[in-house]
Order: C-alpha cells, then sequence, then structure tokens
C-alpha cells in the first residue's frame, strides 16, 4: 500500500500553473497578479510570489485560485529545499480552497463550475500527496480518488478542459507502472501510454498546467527508460525557465540516463551552485548533487574529482533526520570510496 500511494500522488498538480483564464473572467488585474507569481516561484523567489498572491486573495477572497496558489507556492517552497516547516499553512490553505470552491459552484454555469472543481480537484491530490508522505495510506487513497473522480467529472462536463488531462494521465501512468506485473490481465490494462498522450495534451493545450505537465513527464519518461524523450522535454522547460532547479533537476537525470555525462555534470553543477547562494542550505539536495557529481566523474575516469566529492560527503554535518533520509545514499559514499581504494585508483 505504502508504494502504491507514494506512486499515486505523483499525479499531483504541483506548483508550475498558468493563469490566463483570469484574463477572460472580468478579473482586472488578477491575471497579472498570478502570472508574475507563478513565474516567480519557478525561479525560486517564493516570498514575491507569496507577497503578489496576498494582494490577489486581499482583492478576491471568494476566489479559491489566490488560497491554492499560496499553497502550491508553500509545497514548491518546500519540496525545493527539502524543508517541510510551513505545512500548517500549506494545509490551511488547501482546505481554504476546498471551502472556497464548494461555496462558488452552486451559483455557477457548467463551464466556470469546472473551473472550480478544478481548485478543489487539485487541492485534494496536494492533501493526499501530504497524508503519503505521512504514512497516512488510507486517508492519502481516499483523497487521492476523490480527486481523480473530480477530474474525470470535468471532462465530462468540459472535454476541452486540457488541464485536467494531466492528473488523469499521470494517475493512469502510475496506476499502470505499480500493476504492469498484471497488465496482462483484462481488468489491468496498461495505459502508460495513454497517460502520455494525456500529458501531452496538457502540455500543448492547457491554460493552467502546461509547465507541470512538462515537468511531469520527464519523470514518466525516465521510469519507463527513455531517457533522450525526457532530455528532450528538460531542455524545452529550461529554455523556458533557464535556471530553475525543477527543471534542471530532470535534466540532469535525463543526461546521466543517456550517459552523457558531460552534459550531466553540467547540469548538477548548476543545481548545486545555485542552491550553496541560497540563504537556506539544503544539505539533503546538496548530497544528492555531490553524490551523482562522484558517479560522473568515475564514469569519465576523473577519479581525482570524484574523490573530492565523496571526501566533501563524509566530512558533512548531517542532522538525524537527513541522515535517516539519505542513509542508502551514505551507503553508496562508502562502497564508492572502498571501490576507488581497492582498485588502487
Amino acid at each position: 500500500m505504502k508504494y502504491f500511494v507514494e506512486n499515486m500522488a505523483l499525479f499531483v498538480i504541483i506548483f508550475l500553473m498558468r493563469a490566463d483564464v483570469f484574463a477572460q473572467n472580468n478579473f482586472g488585474n488578477a491575471d497579472s497578479l498570478i502570472q508574475r507569481a507563478i513565474r516567480l516561484s519557478i525561479i525560486h523567489k517564493y516570498e514575491t510570489a507569496d507577497s503578489l498572491l496576498d494582494e490577489f486573495v486581499k482583492q478576491f477572497p471568494d476566489h479559491p485560485a489566490g488560497y491554492f496558489f499560496k499553497a502550491a507556492v508553500l509545497q514548491s517552497r518546500m519540496m525545493d529545499y527539502e524543508r517541510y516547516d510551513q505545512k500548517q499553512s500549506f494545509v490551511f490553505y488547501l482546505k481554504q480552497t476546498i471551502k472556497k470552491s464548494d461555496a462558488s459552484v452552486a451559483h455557477l454555469g457548467r463551464k466556470k463550475q469546472a473551473e472550480m472543481l478544478f481548485f478543489k480537484a487539485s487541492a485534494l491530490s496536494y492533501l493526499a500527496f501530504q497524508q503519503g508522505k505521512e504514512k497516512n495510506y488510507l486517508r492519502a487513497i481516499q483523497q487521492g480518488i476523490q480527486a481523480i473522480t473530480l477530474l474525470n467529472k470535468i471532462v465530462k462536463m468540459d472535454p476541452e478542459f486540457y488541464d485536467a488531462y494531466l492528473g488523469i494521465g499521470t494517475f493512469k501512468f502510475w496506476r499502470s507502472q505499480l500493476t504492469r506485473s498484471l497488465n496482462w490481465l483484462p481488468l489491468v490494462p496498461d495505459e502508460r501510454e495513454k497517460g502520455l498522450k494525456y500529458v501531452k495534451l496538457a502540455i500543448t493545450k492547457g491554460r493552467y498546467s502546461r509547465y507541470a505537465a512538462l515537468n511531469e513527464i520527464v519523470w514518466m519518461l525516465l521510469k519507463i527508460h527513455r531517457p533522450q524523450e525526457a532530455l528532450n522535454w528538460a531542455q524545452a522547460g529550461l529554455k523556458k525557465f533557464p535556471g530553475s532547479r525543477f527543471f534542471l533537476w530532470g535534466a540532469a537525470k535525463s543526461a546521466f540516463a543517456v550517459k552523457d555525462f558531460s552534459l550531466s555534470k553540467k547540469y548538477f553543477e548548476q543545481i548545486l551552485s545555485s542552491l550553496q547562494k541560497e540563504s537556506i542550505k539544503s544539505k539533503y539536495n546538496i548530497y544528492i548533487c555531490r553524490l551523482n557529481l562522484a558517479r560522473g566523474a568515475i564514469e569519465m575516469g576523473n577519479i581525482d574529482e570524484a574523490k573530492n566529492n565523496l571526501d566533501y560527503l563524509e566530512n558533512m554535518t548531517l542532522e538525524k533526520a537527513e541522515k535517516n533520509r539519505l542513509k542508502k545514499q551514505i551507503q553508496e559514499t562508502k562502497e564508492l570510496k572502498r571501490e576507488i581504494k581497492q582498485t588502487g585508483r
């Protein structure tokens, strides 16, 4: 059950959203506020993004969008730094999103109802993700099913609500990936290709979830061992948002998978340099970057460079929680050092 929930949660529509819809709904400067906030979030300017969303909430206190995007920015920040210190605020804004969505639906036409339900479905998927992280698997499954049910309802109401296809597509993909050993059964079809198709539809036609879909498809393709395609999509994200760690991670992993270790090194070094400039230091992510740089250096025969990175890792001061999360990586660091020593390199 643990693995089902953790992977099911991957259909969560994370932080990378567009807000073109507000320009069509007579919200004045709301579109500008949301657009700026989301772009700032993608390039890690979280405090400024949050201030803009506060202004949106002040102007439109009954619309769920402001509360949802505030939660999304918090989630982006916590995932980026691997520090989950704002969980209470995150959950509060998600519950406010659901409350405002429910209050609005009864008074709206069909297409506007789909929009409100989309925010509710997105909030439920975030809550499912959080419950999964906390190992509350039953609650996570319940909220995840509620979210996917709403997304399916949305596309029945409005087949051209393309943003909903991201959640549906990722759910189909990861569910099939988890049950692939049973795909020969008629009631357990392999829907991974259909899932990819839906996510691509969100990339090309989505208003809200274009960049979320662009990020998600990278990890989907890596999972099914299609790294060159994954790299192409990640680089498309970087072309739009140069320096964004969200796309750099996918690009670095994809380049490593296609054995372009020089390119992978470039991307991991960009991530590392970016992280080291932040006021909040993410030791977890720094450790992951350094370990990948060591792996790549070994592949390229740069043993001294690998040693330097491994020595750095061995001398890092980590908190107990960080050590627990990095248990496998710490063990790999020791094994790599041992292998280098044994080979006399």
